[in-house]
């Protein structure tokens, strides 16, 4: 009687036999095991819902999912299905909170992965994507073989990756993102794609200037990608080689330069053979900034910056190396007029006087005007007297008298701090 009666009542119903159901029902409630547990109530609300009796259905429904057996978690799914046909937000959210209380109250089969369907559709028409995004999470852990799991993984990419725009959109303050994102990385870290919606956040806290934290993620992405690389026994070398110009950078950023340097000696360049250029400019700056000047010289740009380019001949002074310092600052003059600032061409002056080109002082000597509106510098440079007389024997003193202004003109230009 136990274990046909309650059958027996349902197929009655089913059947639409209302006599031979209420007279079961009868009947269960003689029964000490049976009467007012969730397979009665169940039943009665079953009974009811298909007599359109909706209020007492869900009453009888509401007493069923109290329990923990597998008529409770029937009963659950038709609270569900009522508030869904329903549609009104009450309904929801009613629906919602009995759903969550009883979430793991039925583990296992058909009913579970029901429950977690109708969670999620709810959460959807709820608007809540964050909560639809962990529900789909658990039923991908824990029904991997089911017939549907790419559409639920499908599903879940699409959440996470509205969510992730949205924080990239200014939708959430970042410490509400944060708080997100902690739920999600543990449930999604191995879903394909997640590392490209760290990337955003990263890239997002990078231009905030939080390079701290920006590194950190990028680091969760690449260690994420590299799991998926190992385990798939694919090649993901564009990803990683992307992720690590990043890193990189905010490293740079950061004033991390040592860490900087050694992420870039770690990257397989052949994987990144389209970013070659931006590679060497990254590892020019932070060469230049640890003052590596052997290896900052030995980098090769085809379009060098002008930033690049002051760098170069500040350090090609500092070597000494005048003749090439003095190339490197007329290209920059020619190649970037209008970024061309006194403090260059100060440098340049000292750069083209130790290498002994009067004709290329000449010439600097006649821009300053334009270059400063400083009337001392002025005057001192237009001491220098670029045009020499002929050195005939007798005006060898003359000469010496000349280069003398021009050292002294020199060092007062070096002394007022426009170059080093």
């Amino acid at each position: 009687m136990r274990e046909l009666l309650p059958l027996f009542v349902e197929a009655m119903v089913e059947l639409d036999l209302t006599q031979h159901a209420d007279v079961a029902l009868r009947l269960i409630k003689e029964l000490p095991d049976l009467a007012g547990t969730p397979t009665e109530q169940f039943l009665i609300g079953r009974a009811n819902e298909t007599r359109s009796n909706n209020a007492a259905a869900l009453v009888a429904y509401l007493e069923a999912a109290e329990g923990k057996d597998i008529y409770a978690a029937r009963a659950r799914l038709a609270i569900a299905d009522m508030a869904l046909e329903n549609g009104g937000r009450g309904a929801l959210l009613a629906a919602q909170s009995t759903l969550e209380n009883g979430s793991e109250s039925w583990r296992g089969g058909h009913y579970e992965l029901e429950l977690h369907r109708r969670m999620a559709r709810i959460y959807q028409l709820l608007h809540n994507e964050v909560e639809e995004a962990l529900t789909l999470a658990k039923m991908l852990a824990r029904f991997p073989s089911d017939p549907d799991v790419e559409e639920i993984r499908r599903e879940a990419q699409e959440r996470l990756a509205s969510i992730y725009q949205k924080g990239a959109d200014g939708k959430y303050p970042l410490s509400d993102w944060m708080n997100l994102h902690l739920r999600l990385l543990p449930v999604f870290r191995t879903l394909p794609g997640f590392a490209g919606q760290i990337e955003i956040l990263a890239d997002y806290v990078l231009k905030l200037g939080s390079t701290d934290l920006a590194a950190r993620e990028y680091r969760s992405a690449i260690r994420i990608i590299q799991e998926q690389e190992e385990a798939q026994q694919a090649d993901f070398g564009a990803d990683l080689f992307r992720l690590n110009m990043k890193l990189a950078q905010a490293q740079l950023n950061g004033g991390l330069l040592d860490h900087a340097r050694v992420t870039l000696e770690l990257m397989d360049l052949n994987a990144g053979k389209n970013s070659i250029e931006d590679y060497r400019v990254l590892r020019a700056r932070v060469l230049s900034g640890l003052d590596d000047r052997g290896e900052f010289l030995g980098v090769f740009l085809e379009n060098p910056s002008v930033d690049h380019l002051r760098n170069m001949g500040m350090a090609l002074s500092e070597e000494e190396q005048w003749e090439q310092s003095a190339d490197v600052y007329l290209q920059m003059w020619k190649s970037h007029p209008k970024k061309f600032e006194l403090q260059d061409a100060a440098r340049l002056l000292i750069a083209v006087n130790r290498s002994g080109d009067l004709d290329t002082l000449d010439r600097i000597v006649r821009a300053f005007p334009d270059l400063t509106e400083s009337k001392h510098l002025i005057s001192l440079v237009n001491n220098i007297d670029s045009s020499p007389s002929p050195l005939l024997p007798l005006r060898v003193k003359g000469a010496e008298e000349r280069l003398d202004r021009l050292d002294t003109a020199l060092d007062s230009i070096k002394k007022s701090g426009i170059s080093p």
